[in-house]
């Protein structure tokens, strides 16, 4: 039976090869499959080419970049299921909740030690601001710093000075008292972030903090749960002219390092692009996402870090230059 069953496949492969060589006298071409015609409506369409095209504004990178960026990497959608906070309308203390997580805290730490600080940035409930005060007394005075008190009495010695120019991450604004609720970060290496209170405003309503923002939409009050703090209980500083406060800024790593990464997406895994020095000026950024900036196209683009996630600032702001008054000549 074996002898048969080999004798029967040297049949078949000799009639394989006759038929192969009876394709090949034709000029058709054994190997290929003929796929039966799709049925009606079902026609199937043709592929167009995909163009990969980069985000725009990115087409000529910086000098200072040696390997042009691949544009494969999407920026980062916004957190949805991350911190957030609300305010106790008694004791005006900020609550700390983590929808997907089903954690609610009063720990400052925690929030920030786990990567609150981007979270609350992006839900507009922190603010980036800048301490650039808007009286003319206070624009001149070149030793001029706000005081940053560790309680809300604002009594006692100020536990830091920070000057013109300063980036700070706010938490609360209280329109009453005219303080806001502050982020400290470190003051040392392997210390924790703080809280701190400090003035806002002037007694006049003149504003000393300056919004990187404008301010988000606030609710009217409807939809608003019955027990949740009033919008008029909390205030804001005077909101920039355009959609970002202009500079110019100032690149300031922080202490032991010479330069500012610049990424080619928002997020912070994306690849590395460049770097800015120490006293880079940017004149503007063109869109800030939480603690994420984009600079303009015409720095070549990228994301750079305002802040790090433990709030320490990476750039400085100009303050705003006084006035000169030009007085008249006198009269002989």
């Amino acid at each position: 039976e074996n002898m048969k069953l080999a004798d029967q496949l040297k049949q078949h492969l000799a009639e394989i090869e006759a038929l192969r060589a009876a394709a090949i006298a034709n000029g058709e071409d054994p190997d290929e499959v003929e796929l039966p015609p799709p049925p009606p409506g079902l026609e199937q369409e043709e592929e167009e080419e995909s163009v990969h095209e980069g985000p725009k504004g990115t087409t000529h990178p910086p000098t200072r970049a040696k390997v042009p960026p691949e544009f494969g990497m999407e920026q980062r959608v916004t957190v949805s299921g991350g911190w957030r906070q609300v305010v106790d309308k008694v004791w005006y203390r900020p609550v700390y909740i983590q929808p997907l997580a089903g954690r609610m805290t009063w720990g400052f730490n925690e929030v920030i030690v786990s990567g609150g600080l981007d979270d609350l940035l992006l839900a507009r409930n922190w603010e980036l601001c800048v301490i650039d005060p808007l009286s003319i007394e206070d624009q001149k005075d070149k030793t001029f710093c706000v005081k940053v008190f560790s309680d809300v009495s604002m009594s006692g010695q100020p536990i830091a000075l920070l000057p013109k120019g300063r980036l700070l991450v706010v938490q609360v604004f209280h329109k009453f008292s005219q303080t806001a609720m502050l982020v400290l970060p470190p003051s040392s290496p392997g210390a924790s972030s703080a809280v701190g209170f400090a003035y806002y405003l002037k007694r006049d309503g003149r504003s000393i903090f300056r919004p990187m923002l404008p301010q988000a939409p606030v609710d009217d009050g409807e939809g608003r749960a019955p027990d949740s703090l009033p919008p008029s209980a909390l205030g804001y500083p005077e909101e920039p002219e355009g959609p970002i406060l202009e500079g110019p800024y100032f690149a300031e790593p922080p202490e032991g390092q010479a330069e500012i990464t610049v990424s080619i997406g928002q997020d912070l895994e994306s690849d590395r692009w460049a770097r800015l020095p120490r006293g880079y000026c940017v004149r503007a950024f063109a869109e800030i996402l939480g603690f994420r900036a984009r600079l303009p196209d015409l720095e070549g683009g990228g994301w750079v870090s305002l802040v790090g996630a433990d709030g320490t600032p990476f750039f400085r702001k100009q303050p705003v230059i006084p006035p000169v008054l030009e007085l008249p000549g006198q009269e002989g």
